[in-house]
């Protein structure tokens, strides 16, 4: 069997969650209680990717053992599952990420939904939070870390972001 499994899945368009919060429910949670089962049947380590949306926002940044309080179905839903990962297994690592950039050729992401529509010459009108700030990190940049953490043998919680915190717009 795998030696790592890296968790990955969810719904992660917020208001999408808050509208859909069985749907949320099950992709995140029962999804991520699957994953738990099938890496003690044979042995796997788990690598759980979370999100900042565990936290209530109102004092970033923060650190790994700050308190924790989401404020949406989504970061309930995130941290609920974590719960689950680190009740259930002993070697994991839950990695909180926010603002994950990169190449994405499904155009899933926010950025590249922008540069999808400015080359298609759509227009396009932003709903964007102002009083939202966060780390942005590049994808290879979590692919690397993971990397090291796993090397390493490391068990735990770790944040992953950049060094520049600034508002999400």
């Amino acid at each position: 069997g795998p030696e790592v499994i890296v968790h990955c899945a969810a719904l992660t368009n917020v208001d999408y969650c808050e509208k859909h919060e069985k749907e949320s429910y099950e992709h995140t949670l029962e999804s991520t209680r699957h994953v738990c089962e099938l890496a003690i049947k044979c042995g796997a380590r788990v690598v759980y990717i979370s999100t900042d949306y565990v936290f209530d926002g109102n004092s970033g940044p923060y650190q790994e053992n700050d308190t924790l309080n989401p404020i949406n179905v989504y970061g309930k839903h995130k941290l609920l599952a974590e719960q689950l990962v680190r009740s259930s297994l002993i070697d994991y690592l839950v990695l909180r990420v926010t603002n994950v950039y990169g190449d994405e050729a499904r155009g899933k992401n926010f950025v590249a939904r922008i540069i999808q529509h400015c080359q298609q010459k759509q227009p396009i009108c932003l709903k964007l939070p102002y009083d939202q700030f966060a780390t942005p990190i590049n994808a290879n940049d979590i692919a690397r870390a993971m990397f090291v953490l796993l090397s390493d043998k490391k068990t735990g919680i770790y944040h992953l972001a950049s060094t520049d915190y600034m508002n999400r717009v």
